[in-house]
């Protein structure tokens, strides 16, 4: 608690002309891709993963077969940190090339395909615990960034948040989280590339609604669909004790889940914290960042533009100080900034209509558009000008209305598709945007040596 004789409008809001700017946080990246044979096929062979291990690349298997995993090093610089990852995303290219393969960056396969999980205990109780069918479609991939948490807040020996004195500092975590949730429809739009899911097409984002689940998507199917507490974009905290309290909560349910369905949890959370049991968009995580994993993974130039987003975005609050306010406004009036206080809308806004919208239209709702343009309107005042030419697909995207996703749904159109891909249409879709990926990578690189 506060415990002192300060006014508490001096403790709990930032003064930004009074206070010392916190030290610079780290960032990093994971990335998720799915692996297609020389037709367009998953490819479930392993072999891409079995060579990368001889070459010592940066690569971790996924849950599923056909799947692959990169992350990269916590660096401060945004162009250190992405530079790392497109350097082992280059090498692994490269590998996946010469072995006939080809790396599908996007967040679904768009054809029908029976997905297969690994043998592993872990997956094992997590199919048991939200269902085997519904577990073992989890068949998506996605982009995921890391921003550390205000130095001090962390307790790395216990894995947990700790209270400070400077209060100012724990609210500007509440802020950093606050703020990303705001900002989730706008980087899932922009990171859409799942409108074919299983030779279908009922929205532009299938990962999101398969991922999240809520009853504002309707009926279509999600693996947290009765369990919203681990996988719904989470609403606004007012407090650093409801973060660790919401933490809590997570932590004992699944361990209440966990022996109604006959396992022993002091043996299955063993060595473990409250902070390993979300998986939700936006959360803090036991590595004491804090985490979005919102969107669908994308082409470098999507990742390395959304990334921006959030760096910038995330600086200015931790080191300005920077107020993050909800207020009773729409996409009209939001990411104001006032004095000290950037305004955002009410989270029940931004999740039941701001994030359905996303899923369903992208931009070709006005709403999202909107907000869309406010927001980057916003980033691009706290970002160094030589990272501008890192932010423009994404201004390109707002000026055209169209995403990866459009841009899917348009070429399969051009090719025939009607009611449903067949498999034919759906190999060649994926060869095709497949195939961006290389002369995207080497452009993404070369943006990045010049902001260097």
């Amino acid at each position: 608690m506060l415990g002192n004789n300060k006014p508490l409008s001096g403790i709990l809001y930032p003064h930004k002309a009074t206070e010392k700017v916190l030290k610079r946080s780290l960032s990093g990246q994971e990335i998720e891709m799915f692996i297609l044979d020389g037709e367009g096929r998953i490819d479930e062979s392993d072999q891409l993963l079995i060579q990368s291990a001889k070459r010592n690349l940066a690569a971790k298997k996924e849950s599923h077969l056909g799947m692959i995993e990169m992350n990269c090093l916590p660096f401060s610089k945004l162009s250190a940190t992405t530079q790392d990852m497109l350097k082992n995303l280059e090498s692994l290219s490269e590998l996946a090339e010469s072995l006939g393969k080809h790396l599908y960056p996007f967040g679904a396969y768009p054809g029908k395909y029976a997905p297969k999980v690994r043998e592993h205990h872990r997956y094992d109780v997590q199919k048991v615990i939200f269902g085997k069918d519904r577990y073992t479609k989890m068949f998506t991939c996605g982009y995921h960034q890391h921003y550390t948490l205000p130095r001090g807040l962390y307790d790395k020996k216990n894995k947990t948040l700790k209270y400070m004195k400077k209060s100012r500092v724990k609210r500007t975590l509440v802020d950093s989280y606050n703020l990303i949730i705001a900002a989730d429809p706008i980087c899932t739009t922009f990171m859409q590339s799942s409108p074919f899911s299983n030779g279908e097409h009922k929205m532009n984002d299938h990962r999101l609604v398969f991922q999240r689940g809520s009853r504002i998507f309707g009926n279509n199917p999600s693996i947290y669909q009765s369990k919203q507490l681990f996988g719904q974009l989470p609403p606004y905290k007012q407090t650093l004790r409801d973060l660790i309290s919401v933490a809590a909560k997570k932590y004992n349910r699944w361990g209440h889940m966990l022996q109604k369905h006959g396992f022993d949890p002091e043996k299955e959370m063993k060595n473990t914290t409250p902070f390993d049991y979300a998986w939700n968009p936006v959360r803090v995580n036991s590595k004491g960042t804090i985490e979005y994993r919102g969107c669908d993974m994308n082409l470098p130039s999507y990742m390395l533009s959304t990334a921006t987003l959030i760096q910038f975005s995330q600086r200015k609050i931790q080191r300005d100080f920077l107020w993050v306010v909800p207020a009773d406004i729409d996409e009209t009036e939001s990411f104001k900034i006032e004095g000290n206080a950037i305004f955002i809308p009410p989270h029940t806004y931004v999740r039941n209509q701001l994030q359905k919208d996303a899923a369903f239209e992208g931009f070709a709702s006005k709403r999202v558009h909107e907000y869309a343009r406010r927001f980057c309107k916003f980033v691009r005042q706290v970002t160094p000008k030589k990272y501008y030419p890192l932010i423009r697909p994404l201004q390109e995207m707002i000026e055209s209305k169209k995403t990866m996703a459009d841009n899917m749904i348009s070429y399969a159109k051009r090719k025939g598709y009607d009611v449903t891909l067949s498999d034919e249409l759906s190999q060649e879709l994926s060869l095709h945007f497949a195939g961006l990926l290389k002369k995207d990578l080497n452009r993404s690189l070369e943006l990045l040596q010049k902001a260097e």
